[in-house]
């Protein structure tokens, strides 16, 4: 056998075998972060599902085409929020925030809400502004590349596929957090306004 078609069979063997790894990492990662908020992982795909304070949880990865050529795999949450959360919004993260305009905005804790919410209306911006919101919504905007919320589903997306639990937790966890305030203090923003 030829040098170059045993170093070619070397190189495949090896990149297949990172492959499986980062794979099964990744589940492992995933069934971890399931079995900690009891919730459901499936056998065969990354996908964890279940209910956290009786509403729909579903995370799971969805491939995205960015040109012609290459195609990325994103993490997504989706979590059913309650009635009396806002049911649309749709929040730019501060890496993506400045490029609305020409000029770059610096946004950092405590985040200056203006850049981050062309036209939302006064009501949601009230709850969006309350310290117990703002913690969580700085904590996953941080993180994430998308954060929505469109028929009272909350879907925050990650531009990559988490492998580590404690990357995981550390980066979904608030997006639970954010739902639980958004739900509380669109209540009590609503308790107030009907006096």
């Amino acid at each position: 056998m030829d040098f170059q078609v045993v170093l070619g069979l070397l190189v495949m063997l090896a990149v297949v075998g990172f492959t499986m790894m980062l794979q099964v990492s990744r589940y492992k990662a995933w069934f971890m972060f399931a079995k900690a908020h009891d919730l459901q992982c499936a056998r065969d795909e990354l996908l964890v599902e279940g209910q956290r304070r009786g509403h729909a949880v579903k995370l799971f990865t969805e491939s995205r085409l960015l040109d012609a050529r290459r195609r990325t795999t994103i993490t997504v949450l989706e979590l059913q929020l309650g009635n009396e959360a806002p049911q649309e919004l749709e929040l730019l993260p501060p890496h993506r925030a400045w490029s609305l305009n020409a000029e770059l905005r610096v946004i950092g804790p405590p985040y200056p809400l203006e850049p981050l919410l062309p036209q939302q209306e006064p009501h949601v911006r009230e709850v969006l502004d309350l310290p117990d919101v703002k913690a969580p919504l700085t904590a996953v905007l941080q993180a994430c590349s998308v954060l929505v919320v469109h028929q009272g589903v909350l879907r925050v997306e990650w531009a990559y596929v988490h492998s580590k639990p404690e990357a995981m937790r550390a980066a979904i966890s608030p997006a639970f957090e954010l739902a639980r305030a958004l739900e509380e203090a669109a209540w009590e923003q609503r308790m107030l306004r009907r006096g």
